[in-house]
């Protein structure tokens, strides 16, 4: 409690400058992640490995693509960008476990980043190798989850690692539901919708409706596909969910469109079946 006016002042201009600085602070992390992951050009991009397997974080130097890594600290805010080639990641990793070294090696092949070998052998080389394949898989959901969710705060690698399902041993006998997700991104998914409304109606619609759907559709694949397997006397039975995909997003769409727009559609048909009329007349 302030005991004078002049305190008071004093104490708000204070909680004032800080507020500044904290908005200040998160303009130039959320600048910066524009810069290194987003728009057009991004100084740093996912794709896949030159053979076409795992999706890794990439930039160019000289031409060539190198793979990097995310390091995200305490904070879940700042971050670093990790060289593969110096070891960096692997530094950074094992020296957080520094002093759980062996709670790093359980919990890597608790998720199968280890084999049961390479576990027991107590290998160096192996755990080192674990430790990139986990990166990159953390470093890819981190992208995934600010370029796909809008996310601007991420979980450190510890933190993500303890929430990670286990897939312990012998997890396949409990024939548990397997959920996959093909993470899109929301400008293309929005593209998708356009087009639908444009090639039925030959016009643009209000950014509300392409905004309403396209929410729809980022819904369905967060939501993703659910297998889950039935075993059965001669033959397992897989069964899959359907998830998303454009010829999906057209099929749904194509109909509502038709009900959402009624004048526009009919007036869109009798301007194609005229251009129709008049094609056959020039014939």
């Amino acid at each position: 409690m302030a005991s004078s006016p002049d305190q008071a002042r004093a104490q708000q201009a204070k909680k004032d400058e800080a507020a500044a600085a904290n908005k200040k602070a998160s303009s130039a992390h959320e600048a910066g992640l524009a810069s290194n992951f987003g728009g057009p050009a991004p100084k740093y991009y996912l794709d896949f490995d030159q053979y076409g397997r795992v999706r890794i974080l990439q930039t160019l130097v000289g031409g060539q693509p190198e793979q990097r890594f995310i390091y995200v600290r305490p904070d879940g805010v700042s971050y670093s960008v990790a060289d593969v080639r110096a070891n960096e990641i692997v530094k950074l990793i094992r020296n957080d476990f520094k002093n759980n070294k062996e709670g790093l090696r359980k919990s890597l092949y608790d998720l199968g980043y280890l084999t049961e070998r390479e576990y027991t052998t107590r290998s160096e080389t192996a755990l080192n190798s674990g430790i990139l394949s986990a990166a990159n898989e953390y470093t890819t959901e981190v992208v995934d989850s600010y370029l796909v969710e809008g996310k601007t705060k991420f979980n450190p690698f510890t933190s993500w690692l303890k929430t990670k399902p286990s897939a312990g041993t012998g997890a396949g006998d409990k024939n548990l539901p397997l959920r996959d997700i093909n993470l899109i991104d929301r400008d293309v998914v929005r593209a998708m919708v356009k087009d639908v409304y444009f090639g039925e109606l030959q016009k643009e619609v209000d950014d509300a409706t392409i905004d309403a759907k396209t929410d729809y559709y980022m819904n369905q694949i967060k939501t993703g596909t659910l297998t889950t397997v039935k075993p059965g006397g001669k033959e397992d039975v897989r069964t899959t969910t359907a998830g998303f995909s454009q010829a999906r997003l057209e099929a749904e769409l194509q109909p509502k469109v038709k009900t959402e727009f009624t004048e526009d559609y009919n007036q869109a048909q009798s301007i194609n079946f005229l251009s129709f009329l008049s094609d056959l007349g020039a014939r």
